[in-house]
């Protein structure tokens, strides 16, 4: 399994991931990015052995590579990737739904400034208009 070490230099080819390394933001983020890189990485070198097999000639070695599970094999180190992937996007998704939770109570408290705010010039012009009211009744 390969180490994306911080400060690294990244494959440019590593489009969106390299968008989230430029993007880290929260607590465990960063490892977990690093290690969905790393994951694809691996995944991205598997790939490439297996067509190097294939185009030497040798179909079985590069079909058992490309169907293998293990850590090292085509299967193994995709599933591995999603894994990782999908801890990352774990992260970003939880804060994603705090921030909207935050949101949402502050909009409550919001409403309950506002109603008073809005009531109070009704009030006071039903006041208003009741004291010219009875001027006008006398």
């Amino acid at each position: 399994m390969s180490q994306l070490s911080p400060g690294a230099p990244r494959p440019k080819s590593l489009g969106l991931l390299n968008e989230e390394l430029d993007n880290i933001t929260f607590d465990g983020e960063e490892q977990a990015a690093r290690a969905t890189v790393a994951a694809w990485l691996d995944y991205a070198r598997i790939d490439h052995r297996i067509r190097d097999l294939e185009s030497s000639g040798q179909h079985s070695n590069a079909v058992a590579l490309d169907l293998g599970t293990t850590a090292m094999e085509s299967e193994g180190a995709f599933e591995r990737f999603v894994a990782t992937l999908n801890k990352t996007t774990d992260i970003n998704q939880d804060q994603f739904d705090a921030a909207v939770a935050r949101a949402t109570n502050e909009a409550r408290l919001l409403w309950i400034i506002l109603i008073p705010l809005l009531l109070a010039p009704l009030v006071g012009s039903m006041t208003g208009i009741q004291q010219r009211l009875a001027e006008f009744r006398e």
